[in-house]
């Protein structure tokens, strides 16, 4: 049976051959640089609904406290930030104390895609929230605190705890139960996409 590549696939593929050929190209090698590999993304960006936005929050809300994490106060703190700021899942774990100004209410954003920094405004219910938040996790006490640490010290908590709890509130929720491997279902960076279709429809500008 011949195996299927997909198009994101050879595409990235085509992208690392590039490179490296501007490397040798670069050190005087003469070498043909074929052209970009045009992609089709079949990709449809999931946009969740208020109603399971509301499920999901509530789910958060109640998640049972375990001796030795503090998911229960993560996740609650996380969810309403990415939903309500259109956050990459990346940008906001990066996010240390010294980071947020709680007297303006905003964030920076020191490494954002293509390397660039950016400024992310809250509201005023939402700066509260997050203060007394790291209040409640006990990291004000230092601007290079992370907040929403691991078990490790100086380390932010990985990305892969956190999808994995999110996996599983979809499945509570019973907004998405993941039935095969490598199927690409709701996720973590749909509630930026959320964010961006949320505020269209109440005619917010947005920047990217």
């Amino acid at each position: 049976m011949r195996a299927v590549i997909s198009c994101h696939t050879i595409g990235s593929k085509v992208r690392t051959l590039r490179g490296f050929l501007r490397y040798l190209q670069f050190n005087g090698t003469d070498v043909y640089i074929p052209p970009t590999f045009k992609t089709t993304e079949h990709y449809a960006p999931y946009v969740f609904s208020q109603e399971e936005l509301a499920r999901l929050f509530a789910a958060t809300d109640s998640i049972r406290i375990r001796k030795g994490t503090i998911h229960h106060l993560i996740m609650p703190m996380l969810l309403r930030l990415l939903y309500s700021c259109g956050f990459r899942l990346g940008e906001i774990l990066a996010v240390q104390v010294g980071d947020v100004d709680f007297t303006r209410g905003i964030i920076l954003l020191r490494n954002t895609k293509n390397k660039k920094q950016r400024i992310v405004p809250m509201t005023e219910n939402l700066t509260v929230m997050l203060y007394r938040y790291c209040a409640a996790i006990n990291v004000l006490d230092d601007p290079e605190n992370y907040i929403f640490p691991s078990k490790l010290e100086n380390r932010p908590i990985t990305k892969r705890s956190i999808e994995e709890w999110f996996e599983a509130l979809l499945k509570k929720t019973g907004i998405y139960i993941r039935t095969k491997k490598r199927v690409r279902g709701p996720c973590l960076h749909c509630f930026r996409h959320t964010c961006a279709m949320h505020m269209l429809e109440a005619g917010v500008p947005i920047m990217a």
